[in-house]
C-alpha cells in the first residue's frame, strides 16, 4: 500500500487506518455513496468466532455497522423523510463525553420523532415537550409540557408550597400577593373589608418566599385572574392591632382592607377562618406565613 502522505504537513501519517475500504482527505469528503433507488452507502458487522489458538474458539464478537468519529459522529440530512433510519437494535447510538449524544434540528418539521415509548433516565430541558405515549423520565426542567395522555409516577415533588386555582378578578380591584380576598357576585374576587366575613375565597398566592407548586383553572379571560391558594403555605398579610398573633392561632378576615386579623370569637369564626399561623405578629401590619386550612 502506498504511503499516505498529509498533503498539508508533507508527512507520513501513519495513523489512518489499515481496511479493505480506505478513504482519507484533507480537501474534501473521504468517501461518498450514491444510489439511485438503493442504499447509498451499507455497513454490517455479523458475529464471527474469533480463534483463540489451538482448538478454543472465543465468544461471537459483534462491532458497529457504522463507525463515525468526528464533530458530529453520523450526520444524516434528508430532504423530506428521515436523516437516519434504522431497522433493528439501536435505532440510534449516540455517546459523547461533552456535548450531545444525540443533536436534531429541523428548520420546518420537528427535530425528532417517537413512536413509542420513551425512557429518561438523566434530565430533560426544554422549552416545550408534547407527548401522545407512555414518558417516563427522572428529571423534567422545562417552561412547558403539554400532555394528552396519563401521567403515572411513585412519587411528585413540587417545589412550590401551594396548591391555588385561578378566579376572575373585580375590574376594579387591585389586588396582589399576600392579600385576602372575597368572593363578589359572579364568584370574582375583591379585596376583603369587614372582620369574620364568610364570602372569603382565601389568600393571592405568591408572596414572600413562597410559590404556587399548581395552579388550576389558568385560562384566558376577557377579565384579570388572579391565583388563590386553596391548600398549602402561603404568606398572608396580617394586623395584629386586633389581637396578638401567636403559632397556630385561626386567623379570620379583619375589618382592613386585603388582611388578616386573630379569630378570638369562635362563635363568628366557622365559615370564616383562613388558615392557622405559622408564625408570631404581635401588632400592627406585617407579612407571615400561613397554613391555608379554609373552614
Amino acid at each position: 500500500m502506498a504511503e499516505k502522505v498529509n498533503p498539508v504537513t508533507g508527512k507520513s501519517d501513519a495513523a489512518l487506518p489499515e481496511s479493505p475500504l480506505v478513504g482519507s482527505s484533507y480537501v474534501t469528503t473521504a468517501v461518498t455513496g450514491t444510489s439511485y433507488g438503493h442504499v447509498g452507502v451499507s455497513g454490517q458487522s455479523l458475529a464471527a468466532p474469533v480463534p483463540a489458538g489451538g482448538d478454543v474458539v472465543k465468544a461471537p464478537v459483534l462491532s458497529d455497522g457504522v463507525l463515525g468519529q468526528g464533530k458530529n459522529g453520523v450526520h444524516g440530512v434528508n430532504g423530506a423523510g428521515s436523516g437516519i433510519t434504522v431497522a433493528s437494535g439501536a435505532g440510534v447510538f449516540g455517546e459523547s463525553d461533552a456535548s450531545y449524544g444525540v443533536y436534531g434540528a429541523s428548520k420546518t418539521g420537528q427535530a425528532g420523532y417517537f413512536n413509542g415509548g420513551v425512557t429518561v433516565t438523566g434530565a430533560i430541558n426544554a422549552a416545550g415537550v408534547t407527548v401522545t405515549g407512555t414518558f417516563k423520565v427522572s428529571q423534567i426542567s422545562a417552561s412547558d409540557i403539554t400532555l394528552t395522555g396519563n401521567i403515572t409516577a411513585a412519587d411528585v415533588i413540587l417545589s412550590g408550597a401551594d396548591c391555588a386555582e385561578e378566579f376572575d378578578v373585580m375590574h376594579t380591584a387591585d389586588l396582589d400577593p399576600g392579600c385576602v380576598v372575597i368572593f363578589n357576585e359572579g364568584g370574582a374576587l375583591s379585596a376583603s373589608t369587614k372582620a369574620y366575613d364568610k364570602q372569603v375565597a382565601g389568600v393571592i398566592s405568591g408572596a414572600g418566599a413562597y410559590r404556587p407548586g399548581v395552579i388550576l383553572d389558568r385560562r384566558i379571560s376577557d377579565r384579570p385572574r388572579a391565583a388563590v391558594a386553596l391548600v398549602g403555605k402561603v404568606f398572608c398579610k396580617v394586623d395584629a392591632d386586633y389581637g396578638p398573633i401567636e403559632i397556630g392561632d385561626l386567623l379570620t378576615t379583619s375589618p382592613t382592607a386585603g388582611t388578616a386579623m386573630k379569630a378570638s370569637d369562635p362563635s363568628r369564626a366557622f365559615g370564616a377562618v383562613i388558615g392557622k399561623a405559622l408564625a408570631h405578629h404581635s401588632a400592627g401590619k406585617g407579612l407571615i406565613p400561613i397554613l391555608v386550612t379554609l373552614q
